[in-house]
């Protein structure tokens, strides 16, 4: 699919609380298997469904940018699933009471045969497996970051060994972008 899909909305209160979700939101995670992320996610913290803490921090960033400034931002991110690759535009905006919306966009989905490492989630045994939580590299020997695909080729992640457990950080590539974005100066106020 390469038109852009529905666009999934949520809003954040001033304390970073959910305050509601969109159709969109309930229609995309029934379809994911996150049927659990319903309306019963409203009034509990974003950071709760949000892992790693560098991805917490650069998210609080933005957050604190947003608001300051009264101005929103856009970037890139991947939501991938097993059998897709999902590329998104996420954009964060003000609204009213120092709250936030923040609102996703399917730019592209691409198929690809099945990585059951994304399946693996819970319970898992082995080693600790990092993924990027914006572009869904893996890290790699601590030295490349590849995509899922590579990464289970490369550590034969399917052979004898237990399944690693998944954390979350953000690689080098997505950090710069991330930064360049918190630095861009505010935009001048028309007078």
């Amino acid at each position: 699919m390469n038109k852009p899909g529905p666009i999934v909305r949520y809003r954040l209160d001033a304390y970073d609380r959910i305050r509601s979700v969109s159709e969109d939101w309930l229609a995309f995670a029934r379809r994911n298997g996150a049927a659990h992320l319903d309306e019963s996610v409203v009034g509990q913290s974003i950071w709760r469904f949000i892992d790693g803490r560098e991805t917490r921090e650069l998210y609080r960033l933005l957050f604190e940018r947003v608001r300051d400034w009264g101005t929103p931002v856009s970037f890139p991110l991947r939501c991938d699933s097993p059998e897709q690759r999902r590329y998104l535009t996420l954009t964060i905006q003000p609204a009213e009471q120092e709250g936030l919306e923040l609102q996703t966009e399917t730019v592209r989905e691409e198929p690809r045969p099945a990585v059951p490492l994304f399946e693996t989630l819970l319970g898992a045994e082995g080693d600790q497996l990092t993924v990027c939580s914006w572009c869904k590299r893996v890290l790699v020997n601590g030295e490349a970051w590849v995509e899922a695909e590579e990464a289970i080729e490369r550590l034969d992640l399917f052979g004898d060994a237990p399944m690693p457990n998944i954390s979350y950080g953000i690689c080098p590539a997505c950090k710069a972008s991330i930064r360049a974005t918190l630095e861009e100066p505010p935009p001048l106020k028309s007078t």
